[in-house]
């Protein structure tokens, strides 16, 4: 199965792929198995990691990165057309114990795994091919360390909010009494002292109010999954009946997992809607396929692409698309429901290859989360 972030695109144009790019893809699972050996040898925090979890989204960068040394592919060196790395360090910073620098060692043992594969197999790499390894290489340490960096300070905002929450009922009751003081008509010198707790306590809880307000723009808590058996493919295949018309063709192989088919359904829903909203009125593509205990479902629209500069802000809340209208709440709400099944999502676009989004979660996520069986 393809793996690149371009799904759909990928597999109708596999005849762009160079001579070396085939036979890159030969030994892809050789190269993520070293890698995932290589990382939990070196990186301590990676040893206790969910194979899953551990491998992320390496198969797709892997596939990306091979389709950048095939000049007849479109795909740029280094591609801005999709979010596959900034996605890496914004996991690796929510459910792992890596720090920043274990994030830039991960994409420094790939880059030294793919040489020496390469080197061991007779794969020759000319001067250039080399280059462009580099240029990935290094533009997607710098992705995937600003998405940490980014989730960080998310984190830090969350437990400023909880700590500020927690704050406000010691603090009413100080204000509280201090009011009680004051009504019972004391001596001069206590009113004014309590006429003071009272003003420090309104200042103080106007700025608790403040930072609450905004820290909890557009957060809700996580949203409760009950997990439940189910195919992935035939979920797929029955939410696409729901899009009007012949539009939508589903593909793959059944991936049977533990999910909450409820949220996945609005998931699937959600990335249809958008797709046939912003494409160009043509076939929309679903594909459901699986690697190293993670399920991949993509869904690819041709049509005007997302700006680089936008690939990231699409997935906040509250961005509109390129139609204008609606709140755009749609890839956000796509991306909490994946994370909340310890997934991702992916976004891959341009103006040759359109437009692909791509959850990927693991097949049972239970283990991550620490859920229990049903």
């Amino acid at each position: 199965m393809n793996h690149a972030s371009d799904q759909s695109y990928a597999a109708s144009r596999h005849a762009a792929l160079s001579p070396l790019a085939l036979q890159l893809l030969r030994v892809r699972e050789t190269v993520l198995t070293s890698w995932a050996n290589a990382v939990q040898l070196v990186i301590p925090p990676a040893r206790m990691l969910y194979e899953p979890l551990l491998i992320d989204t390496l198969p797709a960068f892997f596939d990306n990165l091979v389709q950048s040394l095939s000049p007849d592919y479109p795909r740029g060196t280094p591609d801005r057309g999709n979010n596959i790395a900034a996605v890496h360090g914004d996991e690796r910073a929510r459910l792992t114990r890596y720090a920043p620098g274990d994030v830039v060692r991960e994409y420094q043992l790939f880059r030294n795994v793919l040489l020496a594969v390469c080197v061991a197999d007779g794969i020759a790499l000319q001067p250039s091919d080399i280059a462009t390894i580099n240029d990935i290489v290094d533009a997607s340490v710098q992705d995937a360390l600003a998405a940490y960096v980014r989730r960080q300070s998310d984190q830090r905002e969350r437990y400023v909010m909880a700590l500020a929450h927690d704050i406000r009922n010691p603090l009413q009751n100080i204000g509280m009494a201090a009011q009680l003081i004051q009504a019972h008509r004391p001596a001069p010198e206590v009113r004014s002292l309590a006429e003071r707790i009272t003003t420090n306590v309104a200042a103080t809880d106007t700025l608790i109010r403040e930072i609450l307000d905004d820290a909890s723009a557009c957060r809700a808590d996580q949203a409760t999954i009950d997990f439940t058996q189910l195919d992935m493919l035939a979920l797929a295949r029955d939410v696409a009946t729901s899009v009007p018309g012949e539009r939508v063709t589903v593909s793959g192989a059944p991936v049977t997992g533990f999910w909450s088919a409820p949220h996945l359904r609005r998931a699937l829903a959600n990335l249809l809607a958008n797709a046939v909203k912003y494409g160009d009125g043509g076939e929309v593509a679903v594909q459901v396929g699986s690697t190293h205990g993670t399920v991949l479902v993509s869904v690819h629209n041709g049509g005007p692409p997302i700006p680089p500069d936008r690939l990231d802000q699409v997935m906040q809340p509250f961005q509109r698309g390129a139609a204008g209208d609606g709140w755009g709440l749609g890839l956000h709400f796509v991306r909490r429901i994946a994370e909340c099944h310890a997934g991702s999502v992916t976004l891959d676009s341009s103006a040759e290859r359109g437009t692909t989004v791509v959850m990927d979660m693991p097949v049972d996520p239970r283990p991550v989360l620490g859920a229990s069986a049903p």
